[in-house]
């Protein structure tokens, strides 16, 4: 995925129970998350602000800090710039073709359909790269998480995406229109103990605040390249504190598991899943794996300790890869149009 600005409201500890029932950590409800496609006014201006001053800075000479500016230059600093926000009809546009890509997504071993969460697990936007925003979907069998799948806005090419990762290591076909748009039967994730995790607690409460404390302990980064980057720069990965997706699973033995969250504020570019449940002797242990959402090279360490690495991948559309991104499905916010991809 890519690096945004904030556009999630942060759930607060009393909330962070009140879903638990159908595995979310809070309510999935259009009050929790806000509209997919509206950035928060004073982000946005402030993201435009600072655009503007370092275009000032670099092409005028002007340095705020010595209380020197132009008349000129303040202007162009104030100025609205009417088009960077979509029209309201275009958000509405947007939300409906994202509604009917996802509708139209459906994801199978072939002999079983999976079955897609009712609401969206995350909602974000990532104006740095000029996307408008995205949204997160879970998939389900037996009540665990096999697959996430997500769609995106990229208004550059006026365009959407929809990407998939796998959380199983089983086969996994994802069909749109009744055909085949990805079959991946590559091994996707890697479950370890997490030896040095101590063993879950008794109840959920507590449990939830042991994974939030263990994801709080890893540390993760991305190894970015050009044309868009630096060559081999190094992004730290932030953690979002709440998981996005909360489970358990009596078929798989899982006590509880939750879904972590690391990216560029909050737009997630790697997933971290947690699970309680038994090690070879009986006793119930922490269980850890990480999953790709982005196509960069990336490292995770716990107390300084490697503990997962993955190399960058070229060509997301290779539909025999175990992270899937579609190629550009044309969207105009004036005009019918019908995903083919």
């Amino acid at each position: 995925m890519r690096n945004g600005p904030p556009n999630i409201i942060a759930l607060s500890e009393s909330q962070s129970n009140r879903g638990e029932a159908d595995g979310l950590v809070g309510d999935c409800t259009k009050g929790d998350l806000v509209p997919l496609w509206r950035e928060p006014r004073p982000a946005r201006l402030k993201f435009l602000f600072s655009i503007r001053l370092m275009a000032i800075e670099s092409n005028l000479g002007i340095r705020a800090g010595n209380g020197i500016m132009s008349v000129f230059a303040l202007l162009f600093l104030v100025a609205p710039v009417a088009q960077v926000e979509p029209s309201q009809v275009a958000n509405e546009r947007r939300q409906a073709y994202a509604d009917e890509l996802v509708r139209s997504l459906e994801l199978t071993n072939r002999a079983t359909a999976y079955s897609r969460h009712q609401q969206p697990i995350l909602r974000w936007s990532n104006l740095r790269n000029g996307y408008v925003g995205g949204e997160l979907q879970v998939w389900l069998l037996d009540d665990r998480p096999v697959a996430i799948s997500g769609i995106f806005f990229w208004p550059a090419n006026d365009a959407a995406y929809t990407e998939v990762v796998k959380l199983t290591n089983g086969p996994i076909v994802a069909r749109r229109d009744k055909r085949d748009v990805w079959l991946s039967s590559d091994p996707a994730i890697r479950w370890a103990l997490l030896s040095e995790a101590g063993n879950p607690g008794s109840t959920r409460p507590r449990r939830l605040r042991q994974m939030r404390d263990l994801a709080a302990q890893v540390e993760t980064e991305a190894i970015k390249q050009p044309p868009a980057y630096e060559p081999n720069s190094v992004w730290q990965l932030r953690l979002l504190t709440q998981p996005l997706f909360r489970y358990q699973s009596e078929r798989h033995g899982v006590v509880d598991g939750a879904i972590f969250a690391f990216g560029m504020e909050t737009d997630p570019e790697l997933l971290m899943s947690l699970e309680a449940r038994k090690r070879a002797d009986g006793t119930l242990g922490w269980y850890y794996a990480f999953s790709r959402m982005c196509d960069w090279q990336m490292h995770a360490r716990y107390n300084d300790r490697l503990i997962w690495s993955i190399e960058r991948i070229y060509e997301t559309h290779n539909p025999g890869r175990s992270y899937y991104r579609s190629k550009p499905i044309p969207f105009e916010a004036n005009v019918e149009t019908k995903p083919n991809n």
